[in-house]
């Protein structure tokens, strides 16, 4: 009376259902065989599309009634799970696939997965979510959100991001910054939604995540190369408009020079001046012409000495340079070349300058010192360039070219600068960059770029 689901079917097959109960108790206690009839019961079932299911609810089923239905010739499916009085299972296994086909989902998803209680604080991360925090899973569940905080964001954005989901009880879709275990930060597209009990309480929250780091960062440096374009138009505007009067200045200068030169009386002071003059004017005209090949970004490979590079790179910063009181000194190999993009190791070594002349400033260090030094080896061109500006801490070292890491405030670093710097030396140029500490005063990066090919 209290197995349904072997009665329904038992009532198909005997007239007296309760008798055949007796024998398979017996079956299974005693060993004996059921009574004769049951074996022809049970054929004339199957052969009206019965299915015989054996069910146990025992931690070691008995094996005596499947060996007794083979005996007979009656096929059947066993299913070992625990029972209790008036179970029926057909409901409670498809809720138990469902759970877990729901389960599988979340597990392996190829994106992170948190579930978080009514505060925030981490009940569940799936296995992709533990593996790209870089913490443990234990590290993780009963730790608060804000483990993951980045610094980058105002108090309001965290804010909006509660109203939404806890007060208008909605979906919060944006990007946030996170940081990682090792100090990394990340872009998600996260997605965060309350859930419910049945009588419409809020009891955990939910957030889907997608890391779209590389995506931002090349958003942005498109954007960069797209104003940078359009500066370079702009300053081709500039330099033929400006050439024209520059070549003019010029040439008066030149001319009141050479008719002092000829005079009877020169004034060594004002030839003096007017040498000035032209030299300031050709300076200009060459600055102008730098700054327009910098941000064309359309200019093939070319072969370069790397002491030509070097020195546009001054010449860029050399009024930043002289009004911060540094010294710039430029040496090395005067004939090593590079079969390079041109404009692209210049924009490195400016970023590179840039950083040097902020730490000077940063740790107001005196006498500031920067050289930059042109070198071979057996595969690559090199340019080191030197600072006595301090130096990187050690656990900072490891993170400098991390894409958001910078030791600046935030007002003055995106953290993208050497991040970008990276990439074009290593994926366009095809070379390398690297950086140490040299001693407790300096910084020391190395930018190695291929030789040209030797003609056969």
């Amino acid at each position: 009376r209290n197995v349904p689901l072997l009665i329904s079917g038992l009532s198909v097959i005997a007239d007296n259902y309760d008798a055949l109960l007796c024998d398979v108790w017996g079956v299974l206690h005693n060993g004996r065989e059921a009574y004769p009839g049951v074996a022809e019961a049970l054929a004339n079932f199957q052969a009206k599309g019965g299915h015989v299911l054996l069910l146990s609810n025992a931690p070691r089923p008995s094996t005596a009634l499947p060996q007794m239905f083979e005996r007979m010739g009656i096929s059947h499916d066993v299913y070992n799970g625990i029972l209790t009085s008036g179970d029926d299972i057909t409901e409670r296994k498809k809720t138990e696939n469902e759970l877990l086909r729901l389960s599988q989902v979340v597990g392996q998803n190829p994106y992170p997965v948190i579930i978080t209680d009514d505060e925030g604080c981490i009940e569940y991360i799936n296995a992709v979510g533990v593996e790209q925090s870089g913490y443990s899973k234990e590290e993780l569940l009963g730790k608060n959100m804000s483990i993951f905080n980045s610094g980058l964001h105002t108090e309001e954005f965290y804010q909006e991001l509660w109203r939404t989901i806890k007060e208008e009880r909605s979906v919060w879709k944006e990007t946030i910054v996170d940081k990682m275990k090792n100090g990394e930060l990340r872009d998600w597209l996260s997605t965060i939604f309350p859930l419910f009990d049945n009588k419409g309480r809020i009891v955990n929250f939910v957030s889907f995540k997608e890391d779209i780091t590389e995506r931002k960062i090349k958003d942005k440096l498109f954007m960069l190369q797209t104003r940078q374009a359009q500066m370079g138009e702009m300053l081709s505007m500039i330099a033929h408009q400006w050439r024209q009067p520059l070549a003019t200045i010029n040439a008066i200068s030149g001319k009141i020079r050479m008719r002092e030169i000829f005079q009877e009386k020169e004034e060594p002071v004002l030839v003096e001046d007017l040498c000035k003059i032209e030299e300031q004017s050709l300076y200009l005209s060459q600055t102008i012409t730098d700054f327009r090949d910098l941000f064309h970004p359309d200019k093939p490979k070319e072969e370069i000495r790397l002491r030509t590079i070097i020195a546009r790179a001054a010449n860029l910063l050399d009024h930043s340079i002289k009004g911060y009181g540094i010294t710039l000194e430029q040496g090395g190999d005067e004939e090593v070349r590079v079969l390079t993009y041109a404009n692209e190791v210049l924009q490195v070594l400016i970023t590179l300058i840039r950083n040097s002349i902020d730490a000077f400033v940063e740790n107001e260090i005196k006498e500031r010192r920067i050289s930059l030094t042109a070198g071979r080896n057996e595969a690559f061109a090199t340019i080191s360039l030197s600072d006595n500006a301090g130096g990187i801490k050690a656990e900072a070292l490891q993170k400098i070219f991390l894409p958001y890491f910078t030791t600046k405030s935030p007002a003055h670093g995106t953290g993208l600068g050497l991040y970008m710097s990276k990439m074009l030396i290593e994926e366009h140029c095809d070379g390398k960059i690297k950086v140490e500490v040299d001693g407790t005063s300096g910084t020391v990066f190395t930018l190695s770029l291929p030789l040209p090919k030797e003609p056969r």
